[in-house]
């Protein structure tokens, strides 16, 4: 599955927050800083340009994926 072009980082904080348990911990500049504990502790920077670029998309994707071991297909449905 690819990774919508039209997301944004604010839309992609939202999804976080809502469908997999990450929180809002604090915000530098333009990043915000998510943090998750279930499966285990995980910090995530998400930048809030619109659109982030795709290599740094990707990246976060990977991350969440590995930290919540589920699939990338799993993650992006309902993004």
């Amino acid at each position: 599955m690819r990774f919508p072009r039209d997301v944004g980082g604010q839309r992609l904080i939202d999804h976080l927050c809502r469908s997999w348990g990450y929180r809002k911990v604090s915000q530098v500049g333009s990043h915000v800083i998510l943090a998750s504990e279930l499966p285990k502790h995980h910090r995530l920077p998400v930048p809030l340009h619109s659109p982030p670029g795709i290599g740094i998309c990707k990246k976060i994707v990977r991350e969440v994926c590995e930290a919540k071991n589920i699939s990338q297909e799993e993650l992006l449905r309902g993004l």
